[in-house]
Parts: C-alpha cells; sequence; structure tokens
C-alpha cells in the first residue's frame, strides 16, 4: 500500500522556496492512534540543570492506544501543548491520528495548524466522557510507579520530573502480553530495546563519578558522590547515565560511575566528605513522635527533646484560641490533617485550622499546634476540658439581609454577632445558630423587633408562650 504526501504546483514565473513545501514527507510516520493528556504537580519540579525542567508544574503525555508507546514532556504553561508535540513527532513520527479531550491548548489555534502540517487526524473524546481517552489510564500507571520509586527510595518531591521520564523510559523497554510479549519499542520502530543500562543502578541510588576537574593533587579526589536518576538516552555511549550531584544538585551526563553501595573497603571517603552532609539529602528539622526518635548527641537542640503531647489524629476536631495581630481573639477549628508526600516519614505534618471571622484559613505546623493545645489545656480557665471554654454568652447583634456576593455571607441571609465567654466576638450564621439555641434567638428577635422580618419568623412558634423563657 503507499500514500501521497506531495503534490506539484507550477508557480508563475518560477521562483525558488524557502519553506518546505511538504512536512509530512520529511518526518517518519507512526502507524498508531496517539493519545495525549496533562497533568500536574504540586510541587515545583527542581532546577536541575535539565531544559525546561526548572519550575514545571505539570507535564503532557502522549501514549499509542495500541502501541503504549509513551513519551512525557515538561510544560510550565498549558499553552505550551503543541511544543510537546512537535517534540513527540521528532521522537517517535508522526502518527495516524491525535485523540485528546476538549482542552483548550489541546483543540487551539497552535495544534490545529499543525494536524494538517502533518497529515494526522484530530479526534476528541466526548465532553465529560474523559475515560474515553486511553492516556487517562496510563497516566494512572505513570503515577503509581513514580509514587512507589520514590516512596522506597526516599525522593524529595522536587525530583519527581526526573522519576517520570525514568518511569518512561522503563514503560517503553518492558515486555507486554497485549503485544505478544514484545516492547512498545520494538513494535513501534522494529527493533529490540537495549536494556544493558538498566541492569547496572537502580533508580537514586547513591554512585560515585569521576570528576575531570580533579586538578588539585593529592588534596582533591578523582571521585565524587551524586545519585543515579536515568540513562542519557542521547548523550555519549550507551552506558552514559544522568547523575544527580550532590554538591550542586544538577544533573550532568557521565559514562564513568561505580556504585557507592559497596563495603567499607571500597568506599572513598575523601569523596563523601567533600559533598555536604557525607552525600546525603539535606532535610528538614524532624517532627519527634517519640523520645525514641531523638538522636542523643551534641547536634540536637534541647528544645526539641520533649515529644508532642497528642498525636496527630488525636487534634483532628478540638478547638485553639488564636489571637490576631489587633489583639482580638478568635477561636479556630482544627479541621483536617493535611497529606503531604513526606507524611509517612513525619517529615511535613501539618494541619488546617478554619478560623472564626477570617477570609482565609491556616496552615499550622504539628508540632506548633501540639505545644498550642498542651499550652491552652493547661489553663485553669479550661478546666482541662478546651471545648468548655468556647460557650457564648449572649447575642449582642446581627447583620444582613446579605447578599451571596456580600463579604460577609456565610450562608445564610443573616448573620448574628456572638460574645464569647473568653470575650471574644464573631459573626455566625443564624442558620447554624438556630440549631444549637434557638430560644436564645428567638428572645433577641423579639426584644429587636425581627419576629415579622423574613428570616427569623421561624421563632414565632417559639415565643407563644413567654412563660417558657422565664
Amino acid at each position: 500500500n503507499t500514500t501521497q504526501f506531495a503534490r506539484a504546483h507550477a508557480r508563475l514565473p518560477l521562483r525558488k522556496h524557502f519553506k518546505s513545501r511538504f512536512p509530512a514527507a520529511n518526518v517518519s510516520c507512526l502507524n498508531e492512534i496517539v493519545a495525549t493528556n496533562t497533568f500536574f504537580s504540586d510541587t515545583l519540579a527542581a532546577d536541575d540543570g535539565i531544559f525546561n525542567h526548572g519550575g514545571a508544574t505539570m507535564a503532557q503525555l502522549f501514549v499509542g492506544k495500541s502501541l503504549q508507546i509513551t513519551s512525557v514532556f515538561p510544560m510550565k504553561r498549558e499553552s505550551q501543548f503543541a511544543h510537546t508535540f512537535e517534540d513527540f513527532i521528532c521522537t517517535h513520527g508522526a502518527p495516524n491520528a491525535l485523540l485528546s479531550d476538549t482542552a483548550c491548548a489541546q483543540i487551539g489555534k497552535q495544534a490545529l495548524q499543525i494536524l494538517p502540517m502533518y497529515a494526522i487526524d484530530d479526534m476528541q473524546c466526548e465532553p465529560h466522557h474523559q475515560h474515553q481517552n486511553y492516556a487517562e489510564r496510563r497516566i494512572q500507571e505513570v503515577r503509581k510507579m513514580v509514587n512507589t520509586i520514590m516512596d522506597h527510595t526516599n525522593t524529595p518531591p522536587e525530583y519527581w520530573l526526573l522519576c517520570v521520564s525514568y518511569v518512561t523510559y522503563l514503560l517503553n523497554r518492558l515486555a507486554v502480553e497485549s503485544l505478544n510479549w514484545r516492547t512498545p519499542l520494538q513494535v513501534a520502530h522494529g527493533q529490540r530495546p537495549d536494556i544493558s543500562a538498566l541492569l547496572l543502578f537502580r533508580w537514586f541510588e547513591p554512585v560515585y563519578y569521576y570528576n575531570p576537574d580533579h586538578a588539585s593533587f593529592p588534596s582533591a579526589s578523582c571521585e565524587k558522590t551524586g545519585r543515579w536518576i536515568g540513562v542519557a538516552e542521547h548523550k555519549g555511549d550507551s552506558l552514559t547515565y544522568w547523575i544527580l550531584t550532590d554538591n550542586t544538585h544538577q544533573a550532568i551526563a557521565c559514562s564513568v560511575v561505580r556504585s557507592a553501595n559497596v563495603n567499607n573497603v571500597l568506599k572513598n571517603h575523601r569523596a563523601a566528605n567533600s559533598s555536604p552532609n557525607g552525600g546525603e539529602l539535606s532535610n528538614p528539622k524532624p517532627i519527634v513522635l517519640a523520645t525514641s526518635d531523638l538522636r542523643h548527641d551534641a547536634t540536637v537542640d534541647p528544645s526539641f527533646e520533649k515529644s508532642p503531647a497528642f498525636s496527630p489524629d488525636e487534634l483532628i476536631g478540638r478547638y485553639l484560641i488564636r489571637e490576631a495581630p489587633d489583639g482580638q481573639s478568635h477561636r479556630a477549628l482544627v479541621a483536617r490533617k493535611i497529606i503531604d508526600t513526606d507524611s509517612d516519614n513525619h517529615q511535613a505534618i501539618r494541619f488546617l485550622l478554619q478560623i472564626d471571622e477570617k477570609d482565609a484559613d491556616k496552615i499550622i505546623s504539628y508540632n506548633e499546634l501540639s505545644d498550642l493545645m498542651e499550652a491552652q489545656q493547661s489553663e485553669p480557665a479550661t478546666n482541662g476540658n478546651i471545648e468548655d471554654h468556647f460557650t457564648f454568652t449572649s447575642i449582642i447583634g446581627h447583620q444582613g439581609p446579605l447578599q451571596p456576593t456580600d463579604a460577609g455571607y456565610k450562608g445564610s441571609s443573616w448573620n448574628v454577632l456572638v460574645q464569647w465567654e473568653d470575650g471574644s466576638q464573631s459573626y455566625k450564621p443564624l442558620i447554624e445558630m438556630a440549631k444549637d439555641n434557638p430560644v436564645t434567638l428567638a428572645m433577641y428577635a423579639s426584644d429587636n423587633n425581627l419576629l415579622n422580618v423574613p428570616g427569623w419568623r421561624r421563632f414565632n412558634c417559639l415565643l407563644r408562650n413567654r412563660d417558657d423563657f422565664n
């Protein structure tokens, strides 16, 4: 079977042409429908020295529906989709069709200019039917593998993009049952891939690499320490790797590498001592959950010797008094624990506080919250029960009627100003207060001639017998 990409058109008078007249004839073709989608990260990618990595918060994934060939390209803005698609064409060839969802960047002007240029059909999923996009399933697989690898190797979250590149490199070289136990690269390009570079090291393994700048003899070692982060596919020979250096945290391509997981005889102690933290990545101050977690040496801050009085789960649902810069006190509810990528190692446990009369919630660390709770519980006014410290004494004002667009709107057309026992005042929605103490509100509505006002009429039935309140 054949196809035709070029047609001869004689222009009169005859003249030279400078742009390619038939771009589709200049690239290799991929006999496949390629699906694509964008996935996002909550952490900025580290500036590791690789082009377009620093500051990336998203990546564009391309995957063949039948061949399962996968490529991922970093992006800082969704408008960069067209550039990533051209990178995919340069890497694997122009596919028969591109399947995407209805995202503006993927069906925008730049993307639509590329498709006819390379004779690529345009396909989209039905709106609100994301499951029709095969790239969604592939993204789940990639993210699951990345999370597993980073968990098992204690990889810092800012290196997620490097790990994504490693996982896609690995997936393209794993045999698949649906392809008759062949690899996606072999089916797509007809050549069995070489996995020699994958057999020597594992992800984020400590390594020694050759230092070409060891000019000082004998004070400087010819080796430096780093981390193995993948294969440099387009650098040097077949056994050239990406190494994340310990001293600069930059990714360099190097082929002279050996593992640092060796016995004491083969260790290079000078190389380890010349790197910050002895070749170990710097970590924030650890969160101590028990005294057994402390390293009893001179480097431990004595103020850090006491373990928290509350476990993380015990803090959720409790109340805390927070003093504002203007001197007013507000009560705050510990709403939930923030799940962090390092939470399994207890390195970044934080909590979300919902503060009365505040437009934005506050995030507080586990150690700080536990100390505040312990200090507050020991106050005589609380009598050992923090929640008893937050009963209100009276209703002293109201606000409304309010519209959903008003700044003080809290889900009810009326707010009431509550006087708390601790002396603080805050506006609470009328609907919420009516559930807790409708009698007090009924008396307030009667005293302020509000019983015939929409929103307050519900309290009329409570005032039919005024003796009930005396």
